[in-house]
């Protein structure tokens, strides 16, 4: 194989006013660097005439994250990042540091003039001239035509002390494409590119990816392949190819905001541990696949909640799949879909977050609404509904310790559908208020998959206690409705500071 120069899917990210790179699990060790672009017309770029001669390449494998510089460059007005693989693997150094392609190698020898007039010299050893550059552009450009135009870094930077409004993107479930329906698998991202590409449009803070991303068991079983191995590893590459993949539209510099928790089809449809806390095969493939894929981090670590924040808000992606406990009717009473740990965990962060920033809590399975069909056997709920220990705590923690300003995301049902959430101790007056925002699927094409709104209790007032075999002191009492309904799409919760509260607005990308 030829040397292979590649637009990295989210090998990069932003950390304290640099970006750091690392390359692609499973590709091998690469050399980085930034390109600074200048539009010619729209759809067309070229690397910026004002650029140096030739550019340093940084040495980044899968391992670590390395800082690659990203210099201001005049008239550039956004940044392309590029890695460049060395291939075969078995004799490294044999293509990208001393042979180049035929096309390249002539443009970098041939002295040609530059674009200011000068005689353009070799580049040294681990650099790589302008006009290779502008060769490697021009492929990928031919490659990926005008949507190599979404896919920069812009050169602008900046701090924001204190927010005046706020966006965060929130999806789940993107069914796999298959030979004939890629246009509509992969609308619902195109759709959230389109947004992000209109300049009237800021760019959310995070793009909140809630389970689902694959599907390990796409054909329940039936054609999923045989080796473990290749079922947690195709799906990934499909969803990350960033030519055809669902997510090949969305700006570089917007993968570095996407934050990822884990659902059941990332392993198997509706897992749940076993009785004794056993861990199957399945499992150990599915969460190292994870970790390498959508975390990129050390599987050992097994504690796959997400803290993140920004300035006036919080974030904490809970996982309520693999640290669930198991249930039976003799269990149902007392099992938490946090597990023990995790729910004093998000206990303790709501208590430690400042009143009047934004707490955004996220889980795959939908806080509130309940469903008509698991009222009275929640044993059959795959969501907090059908873990009550664990929604009723919640709620009386909510109320008890007055939180404000917190509202909950969620997918997983295949619906869109806003709620406003009032608890009250009847006993001491307490009470809060939060929003339940639920996202539906990016693609999901068999009906029979999707909630009905006929199955939701929109409107909904009921009684619990704290714990179990407690009095039932505390009243929750559910106004929701449905938001696009039967759609396909992208989340949007937009929030805008007001006087110690937030405004929040929900809307859908379909």
């Amino acid at each position: 194989m030829n040397r292979l120069w590649k637009v990295p899917s989210e090998a990069m990210k932003p950390v304290k006013g640099e970006w750091h790179v690392r390359s692609e699990a499973g590709l091998g060790a690469a050399q980085a660097v930034f390109v600074p672009l200048e539009q010619v017309r729209p759809g067309s770029w070229r690397v910026a005439p004002q650029a140096p001669a030739s550019f340093p390449l940084v040495d980044v494998d899968e391992t670590e994250w390395k800082a690659v510089p990203l210099r201001a460059v005049p008239g550039a007005t956004h940044h392309l990042c590029l890695l460049r693989y060395d291939h075969p693997p078995e004799r490294p150094g044999t293509t990208f540091r001393m042979l180049l392609d035929q096309d390249i190698l002539r443009a970098q020898l041939a002295h040609l003039e530059a674009l200011d007039g000068s005689p353009v010299a070799a580049p040294l050893p681990g650099q790589v001239s302008r006009e290779a550059l502008q060769h490697v552009l021009a492929d990928q450009l031919a490659r990926h035509g005008q949507r190599l135009g979404l896919y920069m870094v812009s050169a602008a930077g900046g701090t924001r002390t204190e927010p005046r409004s706020l966006s965060f993107a929130f999806a789940s479930c993107q069914y796999p494409a298959g030979m004939l329906d890629r246009p509509v698998a992969h609308a619902s991202y195109r759709k959230l590119a389109a947004y992000l590409a209109d300049p009237a449009h800021a760019m959310p803070e995070r793009l909140l990816l809630l389970g689902d991303q694959v599907y390990a068991d796409a054909t329940y079983g039936l054609l999923d392949p045989v080796r473990l191995d290749d079922r947690y590893r195709l799906p990934y590459e499909a969803l990350k190819d960033r030519e055809v993949g669902p997510m090949a539209d969305l700006p570089q510099d917007f993968l570095a905001r996407v934050r990822m928790t884990p659902d059941d089809h990332e392993i198997a449809d509706n897992w749940e541990p076993a009785p004794d806390g056993a861990r199957d095969e399945a499992f150990e493939h599915a969460i190292e696949a994870f970790w390498r894929h959508q975390r990129q981090g050390d599987p050992r670590r097994r504690r796959l909640q997400l803290l993140d924040e920004g300035p006036g808000w919080s974030l904490f992606m809970a996982d309520t799949r693999t640290q669930r406990e198991h249930r039976s009717e003799a269990t149902l009473a007392t099992a938490h879909i946090l597990g023990r740990r995790q729910g004093g965990h998000l206990l303790a962060w709501l208590r430690s977050r400042r009143p009047q920033d934004l707490k955004i809590v996220t889980s795959p399975g939908m806080l509130l609404p309940r469903t008509r069909d698991c009222i009275e056997e929640p044993l059959q709920h795959d969501g907090w509904q059908g873990f009550p220990a664990s929604l009723h705590a919640l709620l009386a923690f909510l109320c008890d310790q007055q939180v404000r300003n917190v509202v909950f995301l969620s997918g997983d049902l295949h619906v869109g559908c806003s709620a406003r959430v009032t608890v009250r101790n009847l006993a001491t007056g307490a009470g809060t208020a939060f929003a339940s925002y639920h996202t539906p699927a990016l693609y999901a094409p068999y009906p029979f998959g999707n909630e009905s709104r006929w199955n939701l209790l929109l409107q909904d007032r009921f009684r619990f206690a704290a714990v179990a075999g407690g009095p039932p002191v505390y009243e929750c009492v559910v106004d929701a409705e449905m938001v696009e309904e039967g759609r396909q799409g992208c989340g949007l919760l937009q929030a805008t500071p007001a006087g110690g509260t937030w405004d929040l607005a929900f809307q859908v990308l379909r």
